[in-house]
Formats: structure tokens, C-alpha cells, sequence
């Protein structure tokens, strides 16, 4: 029964770790494509992934969820999703698959400042690798020095195809969709406990309210913003936001020569990993420690860096490619996955140490790390965690 159990968590980590290369890779597809208005077709994608996580079967019926309850944290989702979506857009899902790991440096910083929890000091080490490792990163888009003067857009200064202040854009688009998303997962654990959502319902609820306000917005003429040129041919990352734009003409078609298939497509395969990804989370919620959550969240952000590299550079532009074996992007990389295995095994460090003195009394315990561990799993779809996994998480 024991193998039976092990069995099935490695079948569920497996699709986990999978959907999330899905989740990163076929946005990337359709930013290759040069697909208009990304970052709205990402956000739709993203909320009927979040919808058909009403596949997970729960204890409580549709009909005992106070379903009026769940708009504030649909609210606080969408907000972070704005962000993240169109840091994606702006720069890649390569660049979030690094930047996103930041969602445990938030965590911890919102944990120590707002919730007044203590950090020990080899915590607080893998967080200063992450950030670190997220400096090196967002100083990528020189080849020399980074060039503060690109933040107002203008030409390329490397090999990218996209401006060097759209990059950075995107990249400080993530970084605050992150302590967004962060901050989220804090409402989601409130209702969670005071309305006794279940997590998937509350995901399903999440989906299906921001693609509702998605669409009253569009009905009104509005979308959410994308880039384009202004009269100078300059990057403008904010250059479109109204409904014309959206239906100016067919997105989903786009195709340039070498990509292997049309953002349609593209976006089905999004649409499919996310949905798998819900679905594997919540059969994981509670299942797994902490450590492997920083092992499972460091194998995904190394693993799609070069996943990405070996498919996508040299396509249509230079933005996936590395320019050593020990450029930026690799170095990054190292930082954090090191950063968040560190992170994980301090963590685990301080459980086990708060277990022992608790003198075998079982108590709660919610650290930092419980948020930021089960957030490792939350990838581009915010999945909201159960209260439960804040207590039973192991190493």
C-alpha cells in the first residue's frame, strides 16, 4: 500500500513538473508567433484552465460554497495575472520561469513585516541567493552594463529582437505580478479558512470571475494593454487597450515559418497543461514537504531554461538563446534553483527544530516557508492552497 502511495505521488509530480513545462512553453509559441494581443488571449487561457479545475472531485457541494464570497480573490488574481501575463508578453515565459521563483522572497518578506514571523538566518541566505540570482537575470539585457536609460524603451543594446526597455518592463511586470500573486495567496488562505472554500471550487470560481470581468471589460471597449510602435517606431509596451485592436484581425492563426505549430493551437495546448496542472496540484495538496516542493520548483525553472534554449533559440529572434554556456541567463538560473533548494532545506531545517521543542505536542506550524513552498506549484494559474497543507507539510 506504501509503494501504491509513492507510486502515485511520483505519477502526480511527474504531470505536475510536465504541465508546467506546457504552462511556459506554449506562450512562448505564441509570443513567437508574434500573436496580437498575447497577453489577453493568455489571460483567457489562463481563467478556463482555472475553470476546469471543477474537475477535482471535493466533499462540500456546489451548492454549501458561498459563491458570491470568492469575487475579492478573483479580484486580487486578476490583478497579478495582469502583471504576470504581460511580463510575459513583454519579455518571455523563459524570463518569468526564473523571475518567478521571487514569489518565495515575497512570501518571506510579507511573512516577516506583515505577519510578524521570524526567518532564520540560513532562510534568510537562500533568499539573498534568489535575489542575486534575479539581479543577474534582469542585468541580461546589456552586453556590457546594464543601461537604466532603456527603461524608456528605444533600441536594442543585445542580441534580442525586443528593446531593452521592453524587457525590463516585462521582467519588473513579473516581479510585481509575483508579490501580487504572493499577496493573493494570503486572501485565498482567508477565505479558505473563514468561508471553507475548497481549493479547487475556489480555483474554479477564481477562473470563471476573471474571465467574466474580462469580458463585461471588452464589452465596454476596453482589453488589457499590449505593446506596439509609437510614431517614433519605438517600443511602447502600452500602446493598445481598447477592443479594435483585439478584433482588428484573426490572432489565432499566426504562424511564422519555422514555428511548429499555429498560436490556436498554441493556445489549447496552454489551456490543457494548465488544466493538468490544477488537477495534479490538487491530488499533491498536502502530500508532499517542503523540500520537495523546492526540488520540484528548481527542476522547472532549470529544466524550461533549457527546454526553451534547445527549442526556441535561433527562432525569430535571439530572445531564448544564451550567449555562453555561463552567460546571464544560465547564471541566473544556478542562483535560483540553488537559492530555492537552500530556501526548502532550511525551511525543513526549522520544522523539524519547531517540532522538537514544541515537546511532542503536535502544534500548527506556519512559517514563511508553508505559503511559499505549496506557492511553488501555483505557476502561471493561481491555485489557491488549503488551509490543511499549511500544517501538514513534512520534509
Amino acid at each position: 500500500m506504501a509503494d501504491d502511495g509513492r507510486a502515485g505521488i511520483i505519477f502526480w509530480l511527474s504531470l505536475l513538473f510536465l504541465s508546467s513545462m506546457g504552462e511556459a512553453y506554449f506562450p512562448d509559441l505564441m509570443k513567437l508567433n508574434e500573436t496580437r494581443a498575447l497577453t489577453n488571449w493568455m489571460f483567457i487561457g489562463d481563467a478556463v484552465g482555472n475553470m476546469f479545475a471543477v474537475v477535482v472531485p471535493t466533499s462540500k457541494a456546489w451548492s454549501e460554497v458561498a459563491v458570491g464570497k470568492a469575487f475579492v480573490p478573483a479580484l486580487c488574481d486578476m490583478c497579478a495575472k495582469a502583471f504576470l501575463l504581460g511580463g510575459i508578453a513583454l519579455s518571455s515565459a523563459q524570463t518569468k520561469s526564473i523571475l518567478y521563483n521571487s514569489c518565495i522572497v515575497w512570501s518571506a518578506i510579507l511573512s516577516r513585516f506583515v505577519l510578524g514571523r521570524i526567518l532564520t538566518a540560513k532562510q534568510w541566505c537562500g533568499v539573498g541567493v534568489l535575489i542575486v540570482g534575479f539581479l543577474v537575470k534582469m542585468s541580461s539585457n546589456s552586453k556590457d552594463e546594464f543601461d537604466f536609460s532603456a527603461i524608456t524603451g528605444g533600441a536594442s543594446t543585445s542580441d534580442d529582437t525586443e528593446g531593452s526597455g521592453t524587457m525590463f518592463i516585462g521582467m519588473i511586470s513579473i516581479l510585481i505580478g509575483c508579490a501580487l500573486h504572493s499577496l493573493t495567496n494570503v486572501v485565498n488562505e482567508f477565505f479558505i479558512r473563514t468561508y471553507g472554500f475548497p481549493p479547487s471550487k475556489l480555483c474554479t470560481l477564481v477562473g470563471c470571475y476573471n474571465l467574466s470581468i474580462w469580458t463585461l471589460f471588452f464589452a465596454i471597449g476596453f482589453i488589457l494593454p499590449e505593446k506596439g510602435k509609437d510614431e517614433k517606431g519605438q517600443d511602447d509596451p502600452f500602446k493598445y487597450y481598447t477592443r479594435a485592436y483585439f478584433m482588428e484581425q484573426p490572432a489565432l492563426d499566426a504562424k511564422v515559418p519555422n514555428s511548429p505549430m499555429i498560436s490556436g493551437v498554441a493556445l489549447i495546448g496552454f489551456i490543457f497543461s494548465s488544466t493538468v496542472h490544477a488537477v495534479s496540484y490538487y491530488n499533491l495538496l498536502g502530500s508532499i514537504g517542503v523540500v520537495s516542493c523546492g526540488v520540484m520548483k528548481g527542476l522547472t525553472t532549470a529544466g524550461y531554461v533549457f527546454f526553451s534554449i534547445m527549442l526556441l533559440c535561433g527562432k525569430n529572434g535571439q530572445q531564448w538563446c544564451v550567449s555562453s554556456p555561463v552567460g546571464p541567463t544560465v547564471l541566473a538560473s544556478v542562483f535560483c534553483v540553488g537559492g530555492v533548494l537552500f530556501y526548502a532545506m532550511a525551511t525543513a531545517e526549522a520544522q523539524q527544530k519547531k517540532e522538537e521543542e514544541s515537546n511532542g505536542v503536535e502544534m500548527p506550524v506556519q512559517s514563511a516557508s508553508s505559503l511559499s513552498s505549496m506557492q511553488s506549484f501555483s505557476s502561471l494559474s493561481s491555485r489557491p492552497e488549503a488551509a490543511r497543507s499549511l500544517t501538514s507539510n513534512t520534509a
